[in-house]
């Protein structure tokens, strides 16, 4: 909702809604969210690949270049998601060009310059291919535009076969070669639980939609396993835990791949519950009967 420019989300008790309009296509929403479930229709925001140089060509709509291949309303509508796809199907570089962005009413602070750091630094880790950015005046920009369409290397962008056959993807690491590097890997968001905090309620495994968190084994094998790989950032986990025992980092290694769990039975109510190891043994109560008094209902009758 923050992200875009002209409130044309609007989020009320019930639902989100989308005040059509209001928005004027600048496509902001779309790397804003953590899930990638804001699509921009009509090929708006479409960038003009150029196989020669595996580059991806983009322009401002504000740069009063004529409309066409790789004009889009907004070069910040590419986030780092955006980036890493162009990056994973073989572009090397992207050559942009731009308005005013200081002066522009749709400026909100992110960048795609912020967003290009973010993605370089995360495939770097794993080894991967990294992407340039050239910026250039709009003179250039269509110069280089021209040359493209001329050449018909404006592929569409639906037949990633296509694509995928002028602009080369980097062959994968191996599975052994993936794995001693994933221990230095920066992910983009990493969620951690603080275990002098968390209570065991297993609310953050139950809601996130990924595993990012998840509850695993059994008995005395019992842990909340960790996946910064499968985390969003969808802020869900914040939002369910009232201990505020799960936190985030951005652009990080995962170091906490595992919280041991102990087991436990009730001594008032009976229930089986579990929390982390290093938690001090109390009492032998449950999260549940340590806040709830049992006694609230009982009543001395005198006769």
């Amino acid at each position: 909702m923050t992200a875009c420019p002209r409130a044309a989300l609007v989020l009320n008790d019930q639902s989100l809604g989308f005040d059509e309009s209001a928005c004027d296509g600048c496509g902001l929403c779309r790397p804003a969210c953590p899930e990638g479930a804001i699509r921009v229709s009509g090929g708006a925001l479409q960038p003009l690949l150029d196989g020669r140089g595996h580059a991806a060509l983009i322009a401002c709509e504000h740069t009063r270049l004529p409309p066409g291949p790789g004009i889009v309303p907004c070069l910040h509508a590419f986030g780092r998601r955006e980036l890493d796809h162009l990056a994973d199907d073989g572009v090397a570089v992207i050559v942009a060009a731009r308005g005013d962005c200081a002066s522009c009413p749709r400026s909100t602070g992110k960048t795609i310059e912020a967003a290009l750091v973010r993605s370089n630094a995360s495939r770097s880790s794993r080894r991967e291919t990294t992407l340039r950015y050239e910026h250039t005046v709009a003179a250039q920009w269509l110069k280089r535009q021209s040359e493209v369409i001329a050449a018909k290397f404006d592929i569409d962008q639906s037949r990633r076969a296509l694509f995928g056959g002028i602009l080369q993807r980097r062959p994968s690491a191996s599975a052994a070669t993936a794995e001693a590097w994933s221990a230095h890997e920066l992910h983009h968001v990493v969620p951690e639980l603080d275990v002098s905090l968390c209570v065991g309620c297993d609310a953050c495994s139950r809601i996130c939609p990924h595993g990012a968190i998840s509850l695993q084994g059994g008995g005395t094998s019992l842990h909340y396993a960790i996946r910064a790989q499968e985390c969003t950032g969808c802020r869900l986990c914040l939002d369910v835990c009232d201990v505020n025992a799960v936190s985030l980092r951005e652009l990080a290694r995962c170091e906490q791949h595992v919280v041991a769990l102990k087991g436990q039975t009730c001594r008032k109510c009976g229930v089986p519950f579990h929390q982390p190891q290093t938690a001090p043994d109390g009492t032998g109560i449950c999260r549940i009967c340590r806040h709830t008094d049992h006694t609230r209902n009982l009543f001395q009758v005198r006769t």
